[in-house]
């Protein structure tokens, strides 16, 4: 019978210690009338030379040989860029008012 791996309770506990943490400051800032910036980012590896094909193929080396492939040197395909994404979560009421220069 299969059965879903159980989370590592080392995260678990790290997960609800940051939790915490972020309750209590946004009651102290509620408490100061505040608003907290909320900020998400997220990273990703994009490929450099990711190919030319569609979808993953598998090229053999026969198929090399006829020409129905491209070589590309390891260095290449092991060439990635870090893209960084980052979300700000403001309410409207707590954006800044730019004043018109008029």
């Amino acid at each position: 019978m299969y059965s879903d791996p159980k989370p590592h309770t080392y995260i678990v506990v790290q997960a609800k210690a940051v939790w915490q943490l972020f309750n209590y400051a946004e009651n102290l800032a509620t408490m100061r009338g505040r608003t907290l910036l909320r900020v998400n980012l997220d990273e990703t590896a994009v490929c450099l030379h990711p190919g030319q094909g569609k979808g993953a193929i598998f090229v053999t080396k026969g198929s090399l040989r006829a020409g129905c492939g491209q070589r590309v040197p390891k260095w290449k395909r092991r060439c990635y860029m870090t893209h960084i994404g980052i979300v700000c979560v403001i309410d409207r009421a707590s954006r800044p008012r730019c004043r018109s220069s008029s």
